[in-house]
């Protein structure tokens, strides 16, 4: 349902990986 939540998560998640 919050699919605009997922992203910012999925972004923030990638960033913290690199």
């Amino acid at each position: 349902q919050n699919i605009i939540l997922n992203f910012i998560n999925i972004l923030i998640f990638f960033l913290l990986t690199i």
